[in-house]
């Protein structure tokens, strides 16, 4: 499978800044690759926002939550305007038994198998428990409690 196949299956969507890119308890049906602009993974404690992540140009998005197809637990919004590439899990399915030794095909079997050794929620920690970055990649000062 080449580099166009895969662009082909996927569509570019534009979201304003401040839209709601996921929202708890939703289980994603794309994965999101950011082309351009800044989201934020965040949760809410007694009206105060706590910043989790941020997502840039490159990121995929919720991959995790995406290929489990399992609930959100925080929300995530546009902090900018975004485009984002989005593959439906329909398509990845088809690719990935299409094009057994694609690279997306090893790559999903490779994550797949992270989650048996490891566990669900094990990876999903993880994924939440990095340094959180600033949109420019700089690493942000938490602050005290």
């Amino acid at each position: 499978m080449d580099k166009n196949a895969l662009i082909f299956n996927m569509e570019l969507k534009t979201y304003i800044a401040g839209a709601v890119l996921q929202s708890p308890g939703d289980v994603p049906h794309h994965m999101m690759i950011m082309v351009k602009g800044v989201a934020l993974l965040f949760t809410t404690i007694n009206d105060e926002e706590f910043k989790i992540e941020y997502f840039k140009e490159g990121d995929v998005i919720n991959h995790t939550l995406f290929l489990y197809q399992r609930p959100a637990q925080f929300p995530m919004k546009c902090v900018t305007d975004c485009d984002i590439l989005l593959l439906p899990f329909e398509r990845v399915a088809y690719l990935r038994e299409a094009h057994a030794e694609s690279s997306l095909s090893k790559a999903v079997a490779e994550a797949l198998s992270e989650g048996e050794r490891h566990g669900f929620e094990h990876l999903y920690l993880d994924y939440i428990r990095k340094p959180l970055l600033r949109s420019n990649g700089e690493p942000e000062a938490l602050a005290a409690a």
